[in-house]
Protein backbone atom coordinates (compact mmCIF):
# COMPACT_ATOMS: atom_id res chain seq x y z
CA UNK A 1 0.00 0.00 0.00
CA UNK A 2 3.04 2.10 0.71
CA UNK A 3 4.09 1.50 -3.26
CA UNK A 4 4.46 5.22 -5.51
CA UNK A 5 5.59 3.74 -8.63
CA UNK A 6 3.57 1.07 -10.52
CA UNK A 7 5.32 -0.11 -14.12
CA UNK A 8 3.62 -2.93 -15.81
CA UNK A 9 5.11 -1.91 -19.06
CA UNK A 10 4.36 -5.12 -21.26
CA UNK A 11 3.01 -6.75 -19.04
CA UNK A 12 0.08 -9.40 -20.23
CA UNK A 13 -2.59 -7.85 -18.77
CA UNK A 14 -6.22 -7.59 -20.70
CA UNK A 15 -7.86 -5.87 -17.82
CA UNK A 16 -7.07 -2.87 -15.21
CA UNK A 17 -6.12 -4.84 -12.30
CA UNK A 18 -8.86 -3.83 -9.29
CA UNK A 19 -6.19 -4.15 -7.18
CA UNK A 20 -4.72 -1.28 -8.25
CA UNK A 21 -6.65 1.33 -6.72
CA UNK A 22 -5.80 0.38 -3.00
CA UNK A 23 -2.57 1.98 -3.65
CA UNK A 24 -3.41 4.96 -2.45
CA UNK A 25 -0.37 6.67 -2.69
CA UNK A 26 0.70 5.45 -5.95
CA UNK A 27 2.11 9.01 -7.92
CA UNK A 28 2.91 7.16 -11.25
CA UNK A 29 0.80 4.47 -13.02
CA UNK A 30 2.01 2.63 -16.46
CA UNK A 31 0.25 0.00 -18.45
CA UNK A 32 2.09 0.76 -21.41
CA UNK A 33 1.74 -1.80 -23.88
CA UNK A 34 -0.94 -3.60 -22.47
CA UNK A 35 -4.38 -5.01 -23.66
CA UNK A 36 -6.22 -3.26 -21.17
CA UNK A 37 -9.65 -1.49 -22.65
CA UNK A 38 -11.03 0.51 -19.90
CA UNK A 39 -10.12 2.29 -16.64
CA UNK A 40 -12.49 1.92 -13.99
CA UNK A 41 -14.45 4.99 -12.19
CA UNK A 42 -13.12 3.73 -8.94
CA UNK A 43 -9.43 5.06 -10.31
CA UNK A 44 -10.41 8.39 -8.73
CA UNK A 45 -9.23 6.74 -5.27
CA UNK A 46 -5.41 7.11 -6.69
CA UNK A 47 -5.80 11.08 -5.49
CA UNK A 48 -1.86 10.74 -5.33
CA UNK A 49 -1.25 10.12 -9.21
CA UNK A 50 0.76 12.67 -10.91
CA UNK A 51 1.56 10.01 -14.40
CA UNK A 52 -0.90 8.01 -15.80
CA UNK A 53 0.72 6.37 -18.75
CA UNK A 54 -1.69 4.75 -21.34
CA UNK A 55 0.34 4.47 -24.71
CA UNK A 56 -0.05 1.76 -26.69
CA UNK A 57 -2.89 0.70 -25.27
CA UNK A 58 -6.23 -0.24 -26.15
CA UNK A 59 -8.38 2.44 -23.99
CA UNK A 60 -10.40 5.01 -25.71
CA UNK A 61 -12.45 6.85 -23.14
CA UNK A 62 -12.28 7.65 -19.39
CA UNK A 63 -14.93 7.70 -16.90
CA UNK A 64 -16.21 10.78 -15.33
CA UNK A 65 -14.12 10.02 -12.29
CA UNK A 66 -10.84 10.81 -14.27
CA UNK A 67 -11.96 14.59 -13.58
CA UNK A 68 -11.17 13.89 -9.93
CA UNK A 69 -7.48 13.15 -9.90
CA UNK A 70 -6.02 16.76 -8.88
CA UNK A 71 -2.76 16.11 -8.99
CA UNK A 72 -2.56 14.70 -12.30
CA UNK A 73 0.25 16.09 -14.47
CA UNK A 74 0.76 13.43 -17.54
CA UNK A 75 -1.90 11.73 -19.31
CA UNK A 76 -0.75 9.85 -21.96
CA UNK A 77 -3.02 7.79 -23.71
CA UNK A 78 -2.41 6.89 -27.71
CA UNK A 79 -1.69 3.91 -29.72
CA UNK A 80 -0.81 3.89 -33.66
CA UNK A 81 -2.69 2.31 -35.54
CA UNK A 82 -1.27 0.70 -39.42
CA UNK A 83 -3.85 -0.23 -41.48
CA UNK A 84 -1.59 0.66 -44.75
CA UNK A 85 1.82 2.66 -45.14
CA UNK A 86 -0.36 5.37 -46.57
CA UNK A 87 -1.95 6.24 -42.51
CA UNK A 88 1.99 5.12 -41.26
CA UNK A 89 1.29 7.87 -38.75
CA UNK A 90 -2.33 7.32 -37.70
CA UNK A 91 -2.52 7.61 -34.33
CA UNK A 92 -5.59 7.05 -32.53
CA UNK A 93 -6.46 9.20 -29.38
CA UNK A 94 -9.24 8.93 -26.54
CA UNK A 95 -12.28 10.17 -25.59
CA UNK A 96 -13.32 12.07 -22.15
CA UNK A 97 -16.64 13.35 -20.99
CA UNK A 98 -15.92 14.48 -17.67
CA UNK A 99 -14.98 18.53 -17.05
CA UNK A 100 -11.36 17.69 -17.53
CA UNK A 101 -10.81 21.44 -16.77
CA UNK A 102 -10.75 20.79 -13.18
CA UNK A 103 -7.35 18.95 -13.70
CA UNK A 104 -5.74 22.00 -13.43
CA UNK A 105 -2.00 20.47 -12.58
CA UNK A 106 -2.09 18.79 -15.95
CA UNK A 107 0.62 19.32 -18.22
CA UNK A 108 1.01 17.06 -20.26
CA UNK A 109 -2.21 15.52 -22.58
CA UNK A 110 -2.08 13.28 -25.86
CA UNK A 111 -3.98 12.55 -27.99
CA UNK A 112 -7.43 13.75 -26.80
CA UNK A 113 -10.34 13.67 -29.47
CA UNK A 114 -12.43 16.59 -29.61
CA UNK A 115 -14.99 15.40 -32.58
CA UNK A 116 -17.26 14.83 -29.51
CA UNK A 117 -18.73 18.23 -28.63
CA UNK A 118 -15.79 19.82 -29.15
CA UNK A 119 -16.88 23.62 -28.54
CA UNK A 120 -17.26 23.05 -24.51
CA UNK A 121 -14.51 20.37 -24.59
CA UNK A 122 -12.64 23.15 -26.41
CA UNK A 123 -13.54 25.92 -22.99
CA UNK A 124 -12.75 22.64 -20.58
CA UNK A 125 -9.10 23.11 -22.60
CA UNK A 126 -8.88 26.30 -21.91
CA UNK A 127 -9.00 26.00 -18.43
CA UNK A 128 -5.34 23.99 -18.36
CA UNK A 129 -3.05 27.06 -17.67
CA UNK A 130 -0.23 24.55 -16.91
CA UNK A 131 -0.31 22.68 -20.17
CA UNK A 132 3.19 22.16 -21.76
CA UNK A 133 2.25 19.28 -24.54
CA UNK A 134 -1.03 18.89 -25.87
CA UNK A 135 -1.90 16.50 -28.69
CA UNK A 136 -5.46 17.31 -30.08
CA UNK A 137 -7.00 14.41 -32.78
CA UNK A 138 -10.36 15.20 -34.97
CA UNK A 139 -10.42 18.71 -34.20
CA UNK A 140 -12.79 20.90 -36.31
CA UNK A 141 -12.08 23.88 -38.20
CA UNK A 142 -14.97 26.03 -36.50
CA UNK A 143 -13.72 25.02 -32.99
CA UNK A 144 -10.15 26.68 -34.00
CA UNK A 145 -11.23 30.24 -32.39
CA UNK A 146 -12.09 28.57 -29.07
Amino acid sequence: KLLNVLDLQDAPLEAFPAEIVNLYLLKYLSLKNTKVKNIPGSIKKLQYLETLDLKHTYVTEFPAEIAELKQLRHLLVYRYKIESYADFHSRRGFKVAAPIGNMIYLQKLCFIEVDQGSGALMVELGKLTQLRRLGIRKMKKEDGAA
